[in-house]
């Protein structure tokens, strides 16, 4: 029953007369729905002892003849939730459409359904517009005939897609989904016993999807509705080991639902199977000659590309980690078959994925291009936190080895005592320092510091470096070996500001859409920082491959790879947000990632997004628009992640 007709009695005066304009405006409702509401609510309760009646210039007032009768039939009509039943928001509006087409196959008129909702056919046609952007995403549509109305037009296969993901997002209100617990502790149970839990594993998100998958067969199966596989893919699916534990599963919901399970259900089954499962660990210490889920060397060149990938943008080298590897090709081979059959899975920790792994996320959005590339489509943020997570493990691993540093020794003494000092600091701090050298004041200019990390130097120096410089006596004691060690050990992150400049800050920009955008953005970089010509078209091919606008009006877009000789950060901010992809954008923070390892990427890459992530920063700098407030923030920024250390 539709909570506004209990609304409106509460609303209704026995004594005085309100405004038909009065009412609408408290029901939230035009003065057309008010009046249907009224008939609505007198055709209940004419005949139970009251009625709406209404007087010319006046309005409306409610007359009630019996007291008792009236009171009674109200408390029955209005039981607790049935006044929930009848959506009142857009957001509800839009969620009773797509139930509603997708548990038919005839034609729906729109005035129908505009009169169940209780509003105009001008708000459910912009409702379906919303609509019809959902469909979109599982390659459904909405097929219009003048006359006969409305339905959903696709395959079955994206049909029970799209029905599942409403499921996992609480949006579908099918019965047997929401309330029956018992329905779907079936489905499970003929789902495990099918299973070895030996041979197969799967997160529980996994395991949540694949039963919710299968419980989406059975409903349709049982309401008539059957997929239809080409023979290519239920002989591919036959053809592999785990189509006999999918035509277990199939037996058992045969026998439970009494439902006939054909050949190309089985098949389905058997590709939600591998789309969710993984290889229990211990039987992928040999991936080469798996059994039941083979990782193809087509995998492991994929996961070379990946890799490659990363490193030409990041100049992160993980493509010799061997645990890397074997994680990713394990979670690639059901991935793969997820990509291909567009049955993502739901990540109910993105959030937090984002804010603590940001540059394992970041990392994960350019290996991702692979995949996209490789098997059509694009991977959606879901998937890429969950891939971000194997990245982070491997960054962690990376980061807790003590990375050995190239050091230059500036001493006043001959050859000779050069070397002796040389010696000294190979034997005090060989397992921190990778490659000494040393030089005296008077060569010192001709050095290439490019790859020196620090300079220890016995003499004052008068000239500034671009390296750090410690001071130290020329035979080490005790304490000053205690201070190196320091030096070696603990690196001071570089500050956020250091990758920003005025000359890069650009307010008040107009720029219709991305491309205007981006066109003066990277123009000016290329003029400012001597880029190469290529900068703007290697940004181009990053956006095309992923998505690289992060939320709250915030737009992070950076080349393909890594290029140039510094990381910097142009910023632009617009008047009015733009359409950026699937997000609005208003701030965009283009970033170069220099072609050169830079060890304290992980600590910008915090602070960037303790910035980007702060809905008052972001407001604060679209307000003001000015370098000053940027450089505020950016202190903000990094001071937090001081307290959080603390």
């Amino acid at each position: 029953m539709d909570k506004r007709l209990s609304q409106l009695a509460s609303y209704l005066d026995q004594q005085n007369y309100s405004s038909g304009k009065l009412l609408a405006a408290k029901l939230g409702v035009s003065e057309k729905t008010m009046r249907n509401l009224i008939d609505e609510w007198n055709a209940l309760f004419e005949e139970h002892g009251a009625q709406v009646s209404s007087k010319h210039g006046s309005g409306y007032r409610l007359t009630v003849t019996n007291g008792e009768e009236y009171e009674a039939y109200f408390q029955k009509v209005f039981q607790p939730g049935e006044t929930e039943k009848i959506p009142s928001t857009s957001a509800e509006r839009v969620e009773y459409l797509l139930n509603t087409l997708l548990s038919r196959d005839e034609y729906l008129l729109i005035d129908d359904l505009a009169q169940q909702l209780y509003i105009s056919r001008k708000t459910v046609s912009a409702e379906l517009k919303q609509v019809e952007e959902v469909l979109k995403q599982f390659q459904l549509e909405l097929e219009r005939r003048a006359g006969r109305g409305i339905r959903v037009k696709g395959t079955e296969f994206d049909w029970r897609v799209c029905i599942v993901n409403l499921v996992l997002t609480g949006q579908w209100h099918e019965p047997r989904f929401q309330r029956e617990a018992a329905y779907m502790q079936q489905i499970t149970d003929c789902v495990f016993a099918s299973l070895d839990p030996q041979k197969f594993t799967a997160s529980a998100i996994a395991y949540q999807s694949l039963t919710v998958q299968v419980g989406v067969l059975v409903d349709r199966l049982k309401t008539g509705h059957s997929v239809k596989l080409d023979e290519e893919r239920c002989a591919k699916a036959r053809a592999g080991s785990i189509y006999v534990e999918a035509s277990a599963i199939a037996n058992r919901l045969e026998k439970q639902f009494a439902c006939q399970v054909p050949e190309e259900e089985r098949a389905y089954i058997a590709i939600q199977l591998a789309g969710h499962l993984s290889l229990a660990r211990a039987e992928a210490e040999n991936p080469m000659t798996t059994q039941n889920m083979e990782i193809g060397q087509d995998v492991w060149d994929l996961v070379s590309s990946m890799l490659q990938t990363v490193y030409d943008a990041f100049l992160m080298d993980l493509r010799n980690d061997l645990e890397l590897r074997m994680n990713l090709a394990q979670h690639i081979v059901p991935l793969s078959v997820r990509m291909r059959y567009n049955t993502m899975l739901q990540n109910p920790i993105l959030g937090e994925i984002k804010v603590q792994y940001p540059l394992a996320y970041a990392i994960a959005q350019c290996a991702s291009t692979v995949l996209n590339q490789q098997y059509g489509g694009q991977l959606n943020e879901d998937e890429t936190g969950y891939l971000a997570l194997t990245f982070a493990l491997a960054i962690t691993r990376q980061n807790t080895q003590t990375e050995k540093k190239n050091i230059l020794i500036v001493c006043a003494s001959g050859k000779g005592g050069a070397q002796l000092l040389k010696y000294s600091y190979q034997q005090a701090f060989g397992e921190y320092v990778n490659q000494i050298e040393t030089c005296d004041v008077k060569s010192l200019q001709q050095v290439d510091l490019k790859n020196i990390d620090y300079v220890f130097t016995t003499v004052p120096l008068t000239q500034k470096l671009p390296r750090p410089v410690q001071r130290v006596e020329h035979f080490l004691k005790p304490n000053e070996i205690r201070t190196v060690k320091k030096i070696l050990l603990e690196e001071q992150p570089e500050s956020l500001e250091a990758y920003f400049d005025q000359e890069l800050f650009f307010p008040h920009i107009q720029a219709e859409n991305r491309r205007q955008v981006l066109d003066f953005l990277t123009g000016e970089v290329v003029k400012r920082k001597g880029m190469p010509a290529d900068f703007s078209k290697l940004v181009w091919q990053r956006e095309k491959a992923a998505q690289t606008a992060y939320g709250n009006l915030v737009a992070m877009p950076h080349p393909i790879k890594a290029m140039g000789e510094d990381t910097f950060v142009c910023v632009g901010i617009l008047d009015k947000p733009i359409q950026w992809g699937e997000r609005s954008v208003q701030v965009i923070f283009l970033l170069s990632i220099a072609n050169k390892k830079n060890k304290h990427l992980q600590n910008f890459y915090e602070g960037m997004v303790r910035m980007l992530s702060d809905r008052e920063s972001i407001q604060s700098l679209t307000k003001h628009q000015n370098y000053d407030r940027l450089l505020q923030l950016l202190r903000k920024a990094q001071q937090q992640e001081g307290e959080n250390e603390v």
